[in-house]
């Protein structure tokens, strides 16, 4: 029986045989003793919180404070010290259900002394197999609650293992949502670089994904793990790209394409995002809430904002944007000679499209909350482009809205420049521990004269839309714009040049 021997009685009660684990008596349904009956899985050995009898060993934590430094960020956990809710009361009666199906599900957020007793037969059974897939997943918290603790307070390297292995089969979007912080900010807390590691090579499935990108991205950078091509692409849309229609046709191609793009401008095939943010001090925090298990903490958690680093967005998303226009060319290319690339398949039945008016609300609400602050309003700009260009074919004003979007994300690039040189010179002068002075005027001679790097996707689409109305004037014009801002900015215009040239030609056919 292993973990809780030692309740064992003498004189052991009949009992029949279920799956290997020993359950319960033949004459009567009632549990008085839930070890005598089950199996408690080997893993789950010395994690589960028991509150009496000779194997008791919760003490609770209320009103203890741990602080942690890391990478310059200082986080504080102040621990509520509120009833665990994984803690098992040993002289609680458990009984088992006629049928499985006739247990009502455990609360919202449950705990395990409130579980009725049929509810605590089927946790007692979880127990003895936790990696088998549960209907509710209310269960499987209850456990998690517990190794939760382990996480920040007791055995963090068994606990995390039992986790990703929980993970693994669970796949609630909740379940994995919290979880999956918990394991980062618990590996950024006991600075585990190598269990973070474990964790980024178990995330092999979309639905493991499921957690903080901020936080994902803040580990990233602690531990200076370089961000590969894959992770840039998964996290596309935190970038402000939305156009995922090559990354879900052409993965594979998308992902080499982007591969090769990184190696010609940083020589390596991935990316120190502390080559690119420095200095994540002086980016502003934001709060979360990252702890399912409400006992541990009562309040939020500070970490630094990496996706309002205005520079991390720039760079991620003009290589995303690259990287779509590379693979454009290259099915083109490839038609053109004749050879077939297979789009994948996604293997879902094609849905109708149905206008998402929440989302558009929300982006609308974004833009409104970001007004005055031209270089997040760009970027709040892309999204409502793309966002419009997709209904298009459902109603002529989404793409008229499209358009209009483009032209006032054209009009404020004036203001986005002088905002972004005023800020990126701000933040250098913050950084006067880690620059010379000379250092420093060269770094802000650079900034005044490349200025806002990105690119700017409104000159793209606006082309494309004229050019699909054979108004090639108007596409014209807008290439010649996008030729003249990109040339004060430094920046290649080569693909404006060979657009001119090509619908001139289709002017004079």
């Amino acid at each position: 029986m292993g973990l809780f021997d030692i309740f064992k009685k003498n004189k052991k009660p009949k009992i029949r045989e279920s799956n290997g684990n020993r359950l319960v008596p033949m004459k009567s349904n009632q549990l008085r003793q839930p070890t005598d009956y089950f199996s408690i899985h080997s893993d789950l050995k010395d994690l589960i919180w028991i509150e009496n009898g000779p194997k008791r060993n919760f003490v609770p934590d209320k009103g203890k404070k741990e602080t942690y430094k890391f990478g310059g960020i200082v986080v504080t956990l102040s621990f509520s010290g509120g009833e665990e809710p994984s803690l098992i009361d040993m002289q609680q009666e458990i009984k088992e259900p006629l049928s499985s199906e006739e247990v009502p599900p455990p609360p919202y957020y449950p705990n395990y002394k409130s579980l009725r007793p049929e509810q605590k037969y089927k946790y007692w059974q979880l127990l003895s197999n936790p990696y088998q897939p549960q209907k509710d997943i209310s269960y499987v918290f209850i456990l998690y609650y517990g190794l939760e603790r382990h996480l920040f307070r007791h055995d963090f390297e068994n606990a995390i293992k039992i986790v990703i292995k929980l993970r693994e089969v669970h796949k609630n979007s909740s379940f994995q949502s919290y979880s999956g912080n918990a394991i980062v900010l618990s590996c950024l807390l006991h600075q585990r670089a190598d269990m973070m590691q474990v964790f980024i090579e178990s995330l092999n499935k979309d639905y493991k994904r499921v957690f903080s990108d901020n936080l994902y991205l803040f580990a990233m950078h602690s531990f200076d793990v370089p961000l590969q091509a894959k992770d840039i692409i998964r996290l596309a849309k935190t970038f402000g790209f939305t156009n995922t229609n090559y990354i879900k046709g052409y993965p594979d191609l998308f992902e080499q394409t982007m591969e090769r793009l990184i190696f010609g401008k940083y020589k390596t095939k991935n990316i120190i995002l502390k080559d690119i943010t420095p200095m994540i001090q002086t980016l502003p925090q934001t709060e979360m809430r990252l702890f399912a298990n409400m006992s541990l903490i009562d309040e939020v958690v500070k970490v630094p904002d990496m996706i309002s680093s205005i520079e991390l967005k720039k760079v991620m998303n003009d290589l995303l944007v690259n990287t779509h226009e590379s693979v454009k060319k290259q099915l083109a290319e490839m038609r053109k000679n004749n050879v077939v690339l297979t789009k994948k398949d996604t293997k879902k039945p094609p849905k109708k499209l149905k206008f998402d008016a929440h989302k558009e609300s929300e982006l609308l609400k974004e833009l409104k909350n970001n007004y005055n602050d031209p270089i997040a309003k760009h970027f709040v700009y892309i999204q409502l482009q793309d966002f419009y260009y997709k209904y298009r074919e459902l109603n002529p004003e989404y793409l008229e809205a499209c358009v209009r979007y483009c032209y006032e994300d054209i009009e404020i690039l004036d203001k986005l420049n002088k905002v972004y040189v005023k800020q990126e010179i701000e933040r250098h002068k913050q950084l006067n521990a880690v620059y010379s002075k000379e250092d420093l005027d060269k770094e802000i001679l650079r900034i005044k004269e490349e200025k806002f790097q990105g690119r700017i996707p409104a000159f793209n689409r606006l082309a494309i839309i004229y050019e699909k109305r054979k108004e090639y004037d108007y596409a014209i014009s807008i290439s010649e714009k996008a030729i003249a801002y990109y040339n004060t900015q430094g920046m290649d215009t080569s693909e404006f040049e060979k657009r001119i040239e090509r619908l001139q030609k289709k002017i004079m056919t």
